[in-house]
């Protein structure tokens, strides 16, 4: 899951060599911030927010600061 100001293509053609070196497709989800957090509102993340992370970019702190504005 990305979450900011970024075009999926952009993730996608980012994600091709990490899908050659694991030899297995990577499925991004993009959401905008604004995204986010209706997302949250709505408790449609709930479950992933609560399993186990692996933050690239960003941490536990970010997450919790998206929510919160």
């Amino acid at each position: 899951m990305i979450v900011g100001r970024v075009h999926f293509a952009d993730v996608v053609e980012h994600l091709a060599e990490a899908q050659r070196t694991l030899n297995r497709e990577i499925n991004p989800t993009v959401y905008s911030t604004s995204e986010f957090r209706d997302k949250l509102k709505a408790n449609f993340l709930k479950t992933v927010l609560t399993g186990g992370k692996l933050f690239l970019i960003g941490d536990e702190k970010d997450v919790k600061d998206l929510g919160k504005q």
